[in-house]
């Protein structure tokens, strides 16, 4: 048996027994919750008991001691509506119970400073904000979460409650004998050796999410812990939590990736314009093979890969979570300037990067050849779905594959994706025969095409931007400083109907105006051009020529500005 042999099978060892302790762990969450579970309901009975038992009130005294100790007090007149001169701060205070003697207390008067509160926005139930506009949440109005403005005298509360269907203290069962158990669970599965990321990937369906904003740890770090016998005190939670809150760079990424919109047009966090689903930020697919990296080149430091290693230096290398994201990000990017953004050496940069991007990535297979051919010739309708897969985009993993439609910008393929080209005609003039667009039936792209993408007036004298679908009208220009316009229609439309000027690398197929106006609603603002036709009655009676039109339109582009008289819309800008 060859050497290479024996590898693979010592490889193929190890990889099964990795999925066999990936196997064992959702048995090793339910073992801990049943052992947390069975202690702890071995412990509740008797520490109610003890608790009802502390509420109980002491025995009533008798109602004639009372009464004895009330009439042997001194007697005045409260009829009288005299007011005392020197009105006493000693009070007697009687008790019930009969063994406990009159007490006599003398009350002093303080006067406190007046303490100014600045009145300002309630912090436990809103807070401001920089923002240019409010953005409306997505949450059931039914519900009822919690009484805002409570403390206010002029709040009607009731009024605004009788404006949901139910109180979410009523709804939604809070068990917290559940997650005290959890949470012993968890401490015993951190204290094995799993990590609380670990823990929620798994999903288990009875056991909560520990790590997220509401999670286990940060709603019980919010209440005291009941002291029972295997309990979590309170500095282990501390340090639960603290793992769970340990910044995570592909994370950071990720999740400030989700706030900001994908249009290049557009830079504008929580935009809501651009509304269209977009598939989570993936990986950067990597180019470069770890041979490139062995070059001979003079080593950064003694710590570099590329310097020679002591044979008695047998440090094992720890995983680093940062130069795990940071390849995620930046696989091409030198060693060296990695390992100093992650503050580590070069030499566990490179044994990273050997370990979590092998060569067979970094060359391109049968499927990407395949892939970079491009879609085959055909013109379907549009639908606005994006793919989102591993691998390249072709059938029947990738949809837009299936549908026979280029990849959109807010796609997740990678950027070498043969669905996403344009043509690179020059100046933007394309030819039957020559223009890839043209051959395939798409529109040019003014984000694409080499052409379109220079200059707007490009895309202006490119034959292809303006391709119509088969027997729809079309559009002219013309001086018409009276109308404020400056283009017409040929031919007569029905009243509220929207022609439009759509780039968005396809045709759009059909004459509906159903059709039309879903082609219209996936495109980015500032590229938009939208003719809304007036009724009849309230078009202009005359041109400047001193024609009757037969229909006038109001151009207004992507921000809502009418075009100027004469002139070609500027985008916006």
């Amino acid at each position: 048996m060859d050497a290479e042999d024996v590898d693979d099978e010592l490889q193929a060892a190890r990889y099964a027994e990795r999925i066999r302790e990936r196997m064992r762990v959702p048995d090793m969450i339910v073992a801990a919750y049943r052992t947390a579970w069975s202690s702890f309901y071995d412990w509740e009975p008797g520490y109610s008991e003890h608790i009802l038992r502390g509420l109980q009130a002491p025995a009533a005294a008798s109602p004639a001691s009372s009464i004895d100790i009330l009439l042997e007090a001194p007697v005045r007149d409260f009829d009288s509506m005299a007011v005392d001169p020197d009105p006493s701060l000693t009070f007697m205070i009687l008790s019930a119970d009969p063994d406990v003697p009159p007490q006599s207390v003398e009350a002093y008067d303080v006067s406190l400073p007046d303490v100014s509160v600045m009145r300002f926005a309630y912090s436990k139930y809103e807070f401001c904000t920089p923002a240019t506009r409010n953005i409306s949440n997505a949450r059931d109005q039914r519900i009822l979460e919690f009484i805002p403005y409570a403390d206010e005298p002029g709040f009607y509360f009731i009024l605004y409650a009788q404006q949901h269907d139910s109180f979410a203290w009523q709804s939604s069962y809070y068990d917290v004998d559940y997650k005290l158990i959890a949470l012993h669970a968890a401490w015993s599965l951190h204290d094995a050796g799993l990590s609380l990321g670990a823990m929620d990937d798994y999903k288990i369906r009875f056991f909560p999410y520990l790590t997220r904003n509401s999670g286990l740890l940060t709603t019980l770090s919010n209440r005291d812990l009941i002291d029972w016998t295997d309990n979590v005190p309170s500095q282990q939670l501390a340090a639960l939590r603290e793992a769970a809150r340990r910044p995570k760079l592909w994370g950071s990424i990720s999740s400030l990736d989700s706030l900001f919109c994908r249009s290049t047009n557009c830079v504008e966090g929580l935009c809501m314009l651009h509304k269209a689903s977009k598939p989570p930020l993936r990986h950067t697919k990597h180019k470069k093979t770890n041979e490139e990296y062995m070059e001979s080149s003079r080593p950064c430091g003694p710590k570099c890969y590329r310097a020679e290693q002591d044979p008695e230096e047998t440090d094992i290398m720890e995983i680093n979570q940062d130069i795990c994201d940071i390849l995620k990000v930046f696989p091409d990017a030198p060693i060296c300037k990695l390992a100093i953004l992650c503050n580590a050496d070069c030499r566990d940069v490179y044994y990273h990067r050997i370990m979590y991007l092998p060569e067979k990535s970094s060359l391109l297979t049968g499927q990407d050849a395949l892939n970079e051919k491009g879609p085959q010739i055909g013109v379907v309708p549009h639908r606005p779905d994006i793919c989102n897969h591993d691998g390249p985009c072709v059938a029947p993993a990738c949809v837009c594959a299936l549908r026979q439609t280029m990849c959109g910008r807010r796609c997740g393929c990678f950027a070498r994706c043969g669905l996403r080209k344009g043509c690179t005609c020059e100046d933007g003039k394309c030819l039957e025969g020559i223009c890839p667009c043209m051959q395939a039936g798409w529109e040019c792209s003014p984000e694409l095409c080499a052409g379109t993408r220079a200059h707007e007036e490009k895309h202006e004298t490119c034959v292809q931007a303006h391709v119509p679908a088969e027997g729809q009208q079309t559009d002219h220009r013309g001086e018409a400083s009276d109308v404020r316009t400056g283009r017409f229609r040929k031919g007569q439309d029905p009243c509220g109907d929207l022609p439009r000027r759509v780039h968005s690398g396809k045709i759009p197929s059909g004459t509906k105006r159903e059709d039309r106006q879903g082609a219209a609603q996936d495109q980015p603002a500032p590229r938009a051009e939208l003719h809304v036709l007036a009724p009849r009655q309230q078009r202009h009676p005359r041109r400047r020529d001193g024609r009757r039109p037969d229909a006038v339109p109001q151009r207004l582009g992507g921000q809502g500005r009418a075009e100027r008289p004469g002139g070609a819309y500027d985008g916006g800008r």
